[in-house]
């Protein structure tokens, strides 16, 4: 016997999204914050190899998001019933292709904190992605 969990998955999903987006423009006001704080110590000569590292990290990421919401998530809104995917997987690969985007923006707070500097390629590119990624009605199905 399975139980349903009360409320609607699409609204679910969209609170997470939501949140997800809120905690990326979070990271933008604490390493604005950090920045005006004080000189700090930057370390240029860490964060020049780490900036390339986290930029073909992120990159890897983007094509596994690409790959998993292709593979996963597309189907999910397929019209015959016989070609959907589970609803709970559904939802689970949602929140791992948002948390994968999620992950590209704190690579930007952490560089930021490491380099003492605003590092926007990383914030903008989570935000894009997440933006390209909200949830839509037909990978849920009917509520």
């Amino acid at each position: 016997m399975t139980t349903r969990a009360p409320g609607s998955p699409l609204l679910v999903a969209r609170l997470v999204w939501a949140s997800l987006l809120g905690g990326l423009a979070f990271y933008c006001v604490v390493l604005s914050v950090l920045l005006r704080s004080g000189p700090g110590s930057p370390n240029p000569a860490l964060a020049d190899p780490l900036r390339t590292i986290l930029l073909v990290l992120a990159a890897g990421q983007t094509l596994a998001v690409w790959f998993v919401w292709r593979r996963f998530v597309t189907p999910s809104g397929a019209r015959a019933p016989a070609d959907r995917v589970d609803p709970q997987r559904a939802i689970t690969m949602h929140v791992v292709c948002w948390t994968l985007c999620e992950a590209i923006a704190l690579y930007g707070l952490v560089i930021g904190i490491i380099a003492h500097r605003l590092e926007p390629v990383f914030f903008v590119w989570g935000f894009v992605a997440l933006l390209l990624l909200h949830p839509r009605a037909e990978n849920f199905g009917p509520s």
